[in-house]
């Protein structure tokens, strides 16, 4: 009975032992489980970013922060530089935006293209906003007077008589070769019994001798030597010449001022001070000579002692075409070859080359620039377009409208099996026939 009791006591023993262990087992897993969950194992939770749209426990990620970037927080005035924006999730992580809304605080500082192009206007402090979807990030931004680098003072000499006024006329231009305003020299004479000089540059003559005039600007001069004697013969009249002309763009012109006195005689020796009425259109140096800037009308004064006469200039935007062919020869077969140069001072659209009825757009590429303006070779070469005319006509339009056309008469003979123009077929290089043209 004892022996019976004790086995029985040994099953419940070794069944609770099972129970336990299988309890204990589970735990740990469970325990385990939620340690891993807690952990981000599986991902989730509020600890950490994952990759893509999502978090692991479903919820979205949302942008958070946008952050601007610019390659300098300082520019000068007249310069251009790209901004970009990067946007970031609520746990702080990268995350792909669209194009954001740029905007300045102050346009008239700097504006802001919707490409992220800014351009700086005027000096000052801004500031540079990226909007994307309500979440905005900005960037302090300074824009800086360009730095003057050069005084042009004119003229360089100034005989006077006593009594007699000459205007001087200071230009300033910046480290980029710029003509700059808002830098007003300022005016000195280094003699002030001899000559005075004025806030605005205007030089009187009070007794003979010499004295140096001085424009300053931010800490750059430039002088004039004044020269002033008992009595030198008046400028009673200025004539300018050519009295007026017409110019295409990429052209130049030489002016001349002749000089009289009050009885007709030509005067030497005296300064004549040459200005444009608009630099956009063309610019004038101190010896007269004209260079086209754009489409339009300028005059150009001449100014000598006070006496002063002008003359008409107008910038056409004219696209010239020259058609080179340096080889004498017949076409043969069903080909021509050809090359011409375009010149056009806004950027060539269209090259179309015509025989007849028969027309053709031509490849060209830009190769350099000639007196302000874009030069341009069309490597030509036209099958199937003898038929009609002998006559190759070659057309050349720019942007903005303007265009040039020039001809080539050529002789067709099929019997010539080594004929054509420029070179034969097996060359295609043009630029060494160019090349003289191009200065």
């Amino acid at each position: 009975m004892a022996a019976t009791h004790t086995r029985a006591l040994r099953r419940h023993d070794r069944h609770g032992l099972r129970q336990g262990i299988c309890r204990g087992a589970r735990g740990a897993v469970l325990t385990l489980l939620c340690a891993t969950i807690a952990c981000g194992g599986g991902g989730g939770g509020e600890s950490g970013s994952i990759g893509g749209l999502v978090t692991a426990n479903g919820a979205a990620k949302v942008l958070a922060k946008v952050i601007v970037t610019l390659p300098s927080t300082t520019m000068l005035v007249g310069e251009v530089m790209n901004a970009t924006a990067q946007g970031y999730d609520q746990f702080g992580a990268p995350m792909p935006i669209g194009a954001p809304t740029w905007t300045t605080g102050a346009p008239a500082i700097a504006t802001i293209a919707a490409s992220g192009q800014i351009a700086a206007g005027t000096p000052g402090s801004t500031s540079v906003t990226a909007n994307v979807g309500g979440v905005q990030g900005s960037t302090p931004l300074i824009v800086l007077v360009v730095p003057v680098a050069r005084v042009l003072l004119s003229p360089a000499l100034a005989p006077l008589a006593v009594g007699a006024t000459q205007q001087l006329v200071a230009e300033v231009r910046d480290t980029r070769g710029n003509v700059v305003t808002g830098h007003d020299p300022v005016w000195t004479t280094s003699a002030p019994g001899i000559a005075t000089v004025s806030t605005t540059g205007m030089v009187t003559a009070l007794a003979t001798g010499t004295a140096t005039v001085t424009a300053t600007s931010d800490g750059v001069s430039a002088t004039t030597l004044v020269t002033v004697t008992t009595r030198v013969t008046p400028v009673a009249r200025v004539a300018v010449s050519p009295a007026a002309v017409t110019v295409a763009l990429g052209q130049t012109v030489q002016f001349s001022a002749s000089l009289q006195d009050s009885a007709g005689t030509a005067l030497s020796g005296r300064p004549v001070v040459w200005t444009s009425s608009d630099r956009s259109v063309a610019s004038v140096t101190a010896t007269g000579f004209v260079t086209p800037l754009s489409a339009g009308a300028a005059q150009i004064t001449a100014t000598s002692e006070g006496k002063s006469a002008t003359a008409a200039l107008t910038v056409n935007d004219i696209v010239s075409v020259e058609i080179m062919n340096p080889y004498a020869g017949q076409v043969s077969d069903d080909t021509l070859y050809v090359a011409c140069v375009v010149r056009s001072q806004a950027t060539v659209a269209l090259v179309v080359g015509a025989v007849g009825w028969h027309r053709d757009t031509l490849v060209y590429t830009a190769i350099g620039a000639l007196k302000g303006a874009w030069v341009w070779v069309a490597h030509i070469n036209i099958a199937d377009m003898y038929w009609g005319d002998n006559l190759l006509s070659v057309t050349a339009t720019d942007v903005n409208g303007a265009s040039g056309t020039t001809t080539l008469t050529f002789i067709h003979d099929p019997s010539n099996p080594g004929g054509g123009i420029l070179p034969d077929k097996k060359s295609k290089s043009f630029v060494p026939a160019v090349k003289p043209k191009i200065p």
